[in-house]
């Protein structure tokens, strides 16, 4: 690790079965204009050569790997680095991503020149063939700016209300007190966890701003293009729990924010609910919808019933009269599901149970 014992950076690397790209990642890392920071690698039981590799940059002091002794996907990963970073900003390189050589050097300047406590930032995606550049494309361009300095609830809304929200870990630097004071990790069990962290990073952050520079290089590669064409019941769930762990959240703190975080965090939530109807039609199986429908907490069920309900039986009207309310408009729905609707879920999707939140 650096000599200096709060360097200004944590960078922060996840990586399973990434042998192919860890390589650039890390070096992309090394290679930063800006020095003083710390690299922090987790391994979550990589059975290719992911390990050795990385160990290759263990003679640089400011690399650190620790190997996990199970497998817990990112969000475990992510929160083991968490726990012992020591810098005074935390942001995430994904293992086959890169970061541009001068990504340290303008983030840590805007974020300290601004006092930030979260600083959102721009990507550039490239492809790793052709194949990946036709069925995969990623565009971050073309965002409002917002070189000014706002509490995170209104960057969040500005962005919200423009259809600019991306809720990325990867694309956001965030002071490491404010993860401490507002004890703020992945959830772990679930994918799709960046949903949950860029949310509450909004929520919580006093000073926020957004840099409009692609310093965070994306790769698209052949294969991620089976992720994009064929999503699990895994992904359903794991948005299915951002959903009832937000309106649950907002439930309890709606009191302490504006009518634009609420609609904002509404139209999140409503994306979400999209997301999930659409999986739930055209990429799962009727043995998959029984599996999930028959393992969900009765928050989660009402939540799936609601999101599918325009391919159900359930009267339009109850759908309608939920979306056109004043409290719907301002988030405050995000509290409360039609009676009508709770009671048609539990009668379609059973009772049973499993722990996902």
């Amino acid at each position: 690790m650096v000599q200096n014992p709060v360097p200004a950076a944590t960078v922060i690397v996840a990586a399973y079965n990434c042998e192919k790209y860890i390589g650039d990642c890390l070096q992309s890392i090394k290679d930063q204009d800006f020095t003083d920071f710390e690299a922090i690698v987790v391994d979550d039981c990589s059975t290719d050569g992911t390990v050795s590799v990385a160990r290759r940059f263990l003679d640089d002091p400011r690399f650190e790997l620790i190997c996990s002794e199970r497998n817990g996907g990112p969000g475990a990963a992510r929160n083991k680095a968490l726990d012992v970073a020591c810098g005074q900003y935390v942001l995430y390189v994904d293992a086959d991503d890169m970061l541009r050589h001068d990504g340290l050097l303008q983030l840590v300047g805007r974020a300290r020149s601004q006092d930030l406590d979260e600083l959102v930032y721009s990507a550039q995606s490239f492809h790793e063939d052709e194949a990946a550049a036709k069925v995969l494309g990623e565009d971050y361009s073309g965002r409002d700016p917002f070189d000014g300095v706002g509490t995170g609830p209104e960057m969040l809304a500005f962005h919200s209300s423009r259809g600019q929200y991306y809720a990325s870990g990867a694309l956001r630097m965030v002071r490491r007190a404010l993860l401490e004071e507002e004890q703020i990790r992945f959830p772990e069990g679930i994918i799709h966890e960046d949903e949950l962290y860029s949310f509450f990073i909004a929520a919580a952050s006093k000073r926020s701003s957004f840099l409009d520079e692609p310093l965070y290089l994306r790769r698209q590669r052949t294969g991620s293009i089976m992720g994009a064409q064929r999503r699990t019941a895994a992904s359903v769930i794991g948005v299915l729990t951002s959903i009832c762990v937000v309106r649950r959240w907002i439930s309890q703190h709606a009191a302490e924010f504006d009518d634009e975080f609420l609609r904002a965090a509404g139209r999140i939530v409503a994306q979400w609910s999209r997301v999930v109807a659409r999986d739930w039609d055209t990429c799962l199986n009727e043995h998959e919808r029984a599996e999930i429908a028959s393992g969900l907490f009765p928050e989660q069920r009402d939540e799936l019933f609601f999101s599918v309900l325009g391919a159900g039986d359930v009267a339009e009207s109850a759908a309608g009269e939920y979306r056109d309310s004043r409290t719907y408009q301002v988030g405050n729905a995000l509290v409360s599901v039609p009676r009508k609707v709770r009671d048609r879920a539990k009668a379609v999707l059973g009772r049973k149970r499993v722990s996902w939140l």
